[in-house]
């Protein structure tokens, strides 16, 4: 009788040892899957919401669809026009709104313009159409566009 209490001893102690075990090993695993996925999660890029377009912009895109999309598009090198205030004369407006609707003439001044069409092999066509504030809302949706990105 005395091994049959001992037997039994043995089993629940087994079956508890058991039960802790898969308890501990269910909890590690869970950790361990827990940091894989935060850790991919700080790996992505998290993206920022996009805000919704003002006034101005929804008229630059219209003004930019009809007159600027048949020779540029906002993300490629053709010439690229992203980002374009940080280069050349562009950070001062009076200088675009020239370039924008006679740049023949601007370009007799510029060297930085010289140097797009040596290396384009052509200029760009003159908007003396355009009003200065169809120009800066070209320029809204332009900045737009590379803020959402």
């Amino acid at each position: 009788m005395n091994k049959q209490v001992n037997y039994i001893i043995y089993a629940m102690l087994l079956s508890l040892s058991l039960l802790i075990g898969y308890f501990f090993i269910d909890k590690i695993a869970s950790t361990k899957l827990l940091n894989q996925n935060q850790s991919s999660i700080s790996d992505t890029k998290i993206k920022k919401p996009i805000p919704p377009m003002s006034e101005s912009v929804v008229l630059g895109k219209t003004y930019f669809n009809n007159k600027c999309a048949p020779c540029h598009q906002i993300h490629k090198d053709d010439p690229s026009i992203l980002g374009f205030e940080q280069r050349g004369p562009w950070s001062d407006r009076q200088n675009l709104y020239s370039w924008v609707r006679n740049p023949e003439a601007f370009m007799k001044n510029d060297k930085y313009t010289q140097e797009l069409k040596a290396r384009y092999g052509s200029t760009m066509l003159a908007f003396p159409d355009l009003s200065d504030m169809e120009i800066d809302a070209i320029v809204d949706y332009i900045n737009y566009v590379g803020e959402s990105r």
